[in-house]
């Protein structure tokens, strides 16, 4: 499956607070690297849920409940948890837009 909108990794990152330099940054390559996995296995829950994946509001919506979704597993790291529950509240506010 193809993301709808291609746009979203990058929302994630910033959500993770990846997207900020300065002291105590950590190296976007390292940081993405260990969380695009948890990004993919997100995606592939909210794509699955999808009824017409051509809309990206669905997508969306679909996206945002995997985030929180998320939540509930014990095996996320606190930073991961961050993670997911901040790209949610992202998503939520249309400030990926």
């Amino acid at each position: 499956p193809r993301l709808p909108d291609a746009g979203l990794v990058p929302v994630f990152l910033r959500a993770c607070g990846l997207g900020a330099h300065g002291q105590g940054a950590v190296s976007l390559p390292d940081a993405a690297a260990a969380l695009l996995p948890l990004f993919r296995e997100v995606h592939r829950v909210a794509y699955a849920c999808l009824a017409n994946p051509l809309q990206p509001q669905e997508y969306h919506t679909a996206l945002k409940l995997a985030c929180l979704g998320a939540l509930k597993y014990r095996n996320l790291t606190a930073h991961q948890r961050h993670c997911v529950y901040l790209t949610a509240a992202v998503l939520s506010t249309n400030f990926h837009e």
